[in-house]
């Protein structure tokens, strides 16, 4: 098993362990960052609500 690694290459090697924890790295950047995004539109939102209150109260 070992010889037949050894006849693939550390590239391949490289190729077969890196790029599936790559992928998955970018998967959870992505998910953490519109995460962060859409709790920040929230945010904003409830803000924007909050001022429309106090200036004409509750509609």
């Amino acid at each position: 098993r070992l010889r037949c690694l050894d006849n693939y290459g550390i590239e391949d090697l490289i190729f077969v362990v890196i790029r599936p924890s790559l992928g998955l790295i970018t998967l959870i950047k992505t998910l953490v960052f519109s995460r962060l995004f859409a709790y920040r539109k929230f945010r904003i939102r409830n803000t924007h609500e909050r001022g429309w209150r106090e200036k004409f109260g509750d509609l």
